[in-house]
């Protein structure tokens, strides 16, 4: 039996409570369980007092996309599955050249690989943005047939004069030459019939973030690139979040000074439409601390209608430094209004992964999020990460793939792995 398919069937069995302070609602668990009583009983797919914590069952070893030694590392990407060819698909950045996370402003691209199995190994089908391209995000446009891309790029340069060039063993061979204008880049979506493609031609979406909050100033160059995350309604609603950073002027400053990406609320009424597209210029999590939150991934609760859930890479007290050993890294949010504000609730998800052969790992980074959902119940199934798990020069990465579940899924995943032996 696939992990998905195990993971489909344990999604109908109850989930367990967990002791807590006093609850008296279902925001009090985060909308990610209910208030029985005095405690929580959280979803299959959440863990904690609050049921604020992803429940992370072990994963295979080699699930996601790797390192090769043809190109360089991966780092975060949707997965969704293909409802015409029954495959898995990633759509992803890719470091060329065989290098890591510390040549990511240089050497991105986003492709397209395909597994037969969310936790599989994902192969290299194609190249969808040729360097320099970063951040992408897919999801279903419900009802309407269509699979829509959100991205940020830049064809300002001549992509041959800028990148880096590493090896295998994540030693840098030539660094990367980056001009001034590395960061003006441009957010971009495109739509497809097929996870497949082919991919319409880009529409450009800065003028809707820019009239609301104009980019911040980092060094004297515009940064655009927002992070965007979205997802689209049965009605062709959009709700969705993105980001300003890294230097904010003083009106979005964090308590105390010091640098900080900004989240900011985005919705619209039919994402079809441009002109319906409304960026707040008010912070989604207003409660903001020195270095803030980056890479949202939102989705709609499967089961409570009008709330939606976050997932962000959490940099309170360390940026992307290895050296700074945040162990926060992941952090849960939802919103109660439609997308309009959002609560922090806690830690999503930390630095370790475990596999089914009973070891475990702890990464260097921990980041780019995004939740793979289940295609009929709209249930969170699998957690996908850009992950770092060397110090090497180039920070070698990755993106892991991990599933979500309950402790009866953790329970057949152990019987597999030992029956596999």
């Amino acid at each position: 039996m696939s992990i998905y398919a195990l993971t489909t069937l344990v999604a109908s069995h109850a989930a367990a409570p967990f002791a807590s302070t006093a609850c008296s609602g279902p925001a009090d668990c985060s909308y990610n369980g209910d208030c029985n009583g005095n405690h929580c009983v959280c979803d299959a797919a959440w863990i904690g007092d609050r049921c604020s914590t992803l429940n992370l069952l072990p994963m295979p070893r080699g699930s996601g996309l790797n390192i090769s030694t043809t190109n360089g590392g991966s780092w975060g990407g949707s997965v969704n599955w293909g409802e015409d060819d029954g495959k898995w698909h990633m759509h992803v950045a890719q470091f060329v050249n065989k290098c890591g996370f510390q040549q990511w402003a240089s050497n991105s691209r986003v492709v397209h690989a395909v597994a037969d199995e969310p936790t599989g190994k994902f192969a290299m089908r194609e190249t969808i943005h040729d360097v320099w391209a970063h951040n992408p995000s897919v999801v279903r446009a419900a009802g309407q047939g269509l699979w829509v891309m959100t991205w940020v790029q830049n064809t300002t340069f001549d992509p041959a004069s800028i990148e880096g060039t590493c090896d295998a063993a994540g030693n840098i061979l030539r660094n990367a030459s980056i001009p001034g204008g590395r960061l003006l880049n441009v957010n971009f979506m495109s739509t497809a019939k097929s996870l497949n493609g082919p991919w319409s031609a880009p529409m450009e979406l800065d003028s809707i973030f820019d009239a609301a909050v104009p980019p911040f100033i980092m060094q004297g160059i515009r940064n655009r690139n927002t992070n965007l995350a979205i997802t689209i309604n049965p009605d062709g609603s959009l709700v969705g979040l993105w980001r300003r950073c890294c230097n904010p002027p003083p009106k979005y400053a964090p308590a105390g000074g010091g640098g900080a990406s900004v989240i900011f609320a985005l919705r619209a009424s039919d994402w079809r439409n441009l002109s319906t597209w409304v960026a707040s210029d008010e912070p989604a999590l207003p409660a903001l601390r020195a270095n803030g939150y980056e890479d949202p991934t939102v989705w709609p609760d499967p089961t409570r209608s009008g709330i939606y859930h976050a997932v962000f890479h959490d940099m309170i007290g360390g940026w992307h430094r290895p050296e700074y050993n945040n162990t926060q890294v992941g952090a849960h949010a939802y919103s109660a209004d439609g997308g309009s504000t959002w609560v922090h609730t806690g830690v999503a998800f930390n630095l370790t992964a475990q596999y089914v052969d009973g070891t475990s790992v702890t990464f260097v980074q921990r980041e780019r999020p995004h939740i793979v959902l289940d295609p009929k119940s709209g249930a969170p199934t699998h957690l996908v990460s850009g992950v770092t798990w060397s110090l090497a020069p180039t920070l070698p990465t990755s993106t892991i793939v991990q599933p979500i579940g309950s402790s009866k899924l953790r329970h057949a995943l152990a019987e597999k792995s030992t029956a596999a032996k």
